[in-house]
């Protein structure tokens, strides 16, 4: 990343920093990779935050910073820390190109767990599962990975699961991504719910709870519960002085997404490009263009 970006990054980033006077939970983030990409400033964000901090929800594809970068660490554990950790089965591939392996990420929860010291502060994401065109025209989704990621979340301890189905906005078809032979579609939702429903009995099977995020039609299928990925009782509940949060939903999410039930958070990113470079991306992921992508593997 340029100097110039970076020091854009910041002053964008400052802007939505202002002050409070009630303990505050911050998010970060879900508009871009703090923790793998940007730990330096999201220490710095931290530690000149203005105004009581009640929780830091992380969000990330790479944990490893959490516990290994020390400066972070040192930061966090001043912190009521709960961590959002996505795994799709699709790092190392031409859909998370620069996210590593499912394998890598696995190895490093025993680290992670041991600096959380509580199992419900780890939220896996299995978001967003990914549908993609074939080039013989037939469908392939990434929840073939859904059961083998459940049996090891399971073992490591790990006993819920947050999902939903990519959606294809117009910024994603803008990327022209079949110039590097992906092709995302979005599955109809009996397809949706046929795949929930295969997901859930194998989660029953493991422990694990299921949360629909934003999944307005499939949050009504038996056993899948309404997410709220940001969950002020939650965070209270792990508290070290069982400080309340506030439980109003935040408008901010629900505003564009009707079926968000987040309680109320700051989020301190910013829709600068980010270096994972998902295909799939809601937000800004800096694709990599189709010579550099095409070196990569498909997930099947």
């Amino acid at each position: 990343m340029s100097q110039e970006i970076n020091q854009n990054f910041g002053n964008q980033l400052s802007l939505g920093i202002g002050e409070f006077s009630q303990p505050v939970v911050i998010s970060a983030s879900r508009r871009t990779e703090l923790v793998a990409l940007r730990p330096d400033w999201l220490v710095n964000a931290l530690k000149t935050f203005k105004g009581d901090i009640h929780s830091v929800v992380l969000w990330t594809k790479d944990p490893t910073n959490i516990y290994a970068h020390q400066e972070l660490r040192k930061e966090l554990e001043k912190h009521n820390v709960s961590v959002h950790l996505t795994i799709t089965g699709l790092g190392g591939t031409r859909i998370e190109p620069t996210v590593p392996k499912p394998e890598a990420i696995l190895e490093k929860l025993p680290d992670l767990l041991e600096f959380l010291g509580d199992t419900r502060r780890l939220r896996w994401r299995f978001d967003p599962i990914v549908t993609l065109k074939k080039e013989d025209g037939s469908n392939w989704s990434s929840s073939v990975f859904f059961e083998p990621l459940a049996k090891e979340m399971a073992r490591l301890g790990a006993d819920n699961c947050y999902f939903s189905f990519c959606k294809v906005y117009p910024k994603i078809r803008r990327r022209k991504l079949r110039e590097s032979g992906i092709h995302i579609v979005e599955p109809t939702i009996d397809d949706q719910i046929s795949v929930v429903n295969q997901m859930k009995e194998t989660a029953s099977s493991f422990g694990i709870t299921l949360y629909s995020c934003a999944q307005p039609i499939l949050e009504n299928i038996e056993g899948i519960v309404p997410a709220k990925c940001i969950d002020g009782k939650l965070l209270a509940e792990l508290h070290p002085q069982k400080l309340q949060a506030s439980l109003e939903r935040d408008k901010g999410q629900s505003k564009y997404r009707p079926a968000c039930y987040c309680t109320e958070s700051k989020d301190i990113g910013s829709y600068f490009p980010c270096g994972h470079g998902c295909s799939y991306c809601y937000a800004e992921a800096a694709i990599l263009p189709p010579e550099r992508l095409k070196q990569k593997p498909m997930p099947w």
